[in-house]
């Protein structure tokens, strides 16, 4: 999934937080300021993303920046927002049939995974740690807009799930700590070391059709007594 594609999810569900009445808004620019923003979020820093540096990478003014984003919080929540919205997309629709399930989770598994072992969002977290790259308050709302948001949505798909009766999860809360983990396995932490995560781009819908399988295997609607609420 490119830079080009993620953003223009973001744009067909979200309108500019600060966008003011009259003249219509041009879409390119939209695309354009929330490219150049996400480029500097995730090669430089939350540090690096300001009004002025955002609008002289896409190439518009700094007044055409402001009738979207009103300050840089803005700004960081549009590009994790951006992000959510394309690592959740299988999570959208409620499943119907067990089919559903299955579908939507390796679809899920299957973006995420792909983000997290790229090049650009290793070094993104690899700078999480230098301050003079990510102030503690930018941290703080990352966090909150990006994998917070995105573990909500999985409980509460699994939630959804298991009520309709497809599923058995009782606790989705650790279900969803559950499935996370078989997906990544301690690649983060190889990552976090700088050392080479073992899984390959090419390997990643094997790994995560296999993870859903054993996920959804201990989780089966068919055998209750499998789970239990200790």
């Amino acid at each position: 999934m490119t830079e080009r594609n993620r953003t223009l999810i973001y744009l067909e569900c979200k309108v500019p937080t600060n966008e003011r009445a009259g003249r219509p808004v041009d879409p390119s620019k939209d695309l354009a300021i929330i490219c150049a923003a996400r480029r500097l979020l995730f090669s430089e820093g939350a540090s690096a993303v300001s009004i002025e540096a955002v609008a002289k990478l896409a190439g518009v003014s700094k007044v055409t920046v402001y009738a979207r984003y009103s300050n840089k919080d803005e700004l960081l929540k549009a590009i994790t927002e951006t992000e959510t919205a394309q690592l959740i997309t299988g999570l959208n629709i409620s499943p119907q049939k067990q089919s559903d399930v299955k579908e939507a989770l390796i679809t899920f598994g299957t973006h995420l995974l792909s983000f997290l072992i790229s090049n650009e969002c290793l070094h993104f977290m690899r700078m999480l740690g230098n301050p003079g790259c990510f102030p503690t308050e930018a941290v703080d709302q990352l966090y909150a807009t990006g994998p917070q948001s995105t573990h909500t949505k999985l409980v509460q798909w699994m939630k959804d799930a298991h009520q309709a009766g497809l599923v058995q999860i009782p606790q989705p809360e650790k279900s969803a700590e559950m499935l996370l983990g078989m997906l990544f396995g301690i690649d983060i932490v190889r990552a976090m070391y700088g050392q080479p995560c073992i899984r390959h781009v090419d390997s990643i819908p094997e790994h995560v059709e296999w993870v859903v399988n054993q996920f959804l295997r201990i989780h089966s609607a068919e055998d209750e007594s499998t789970f239990s609420e200790s």
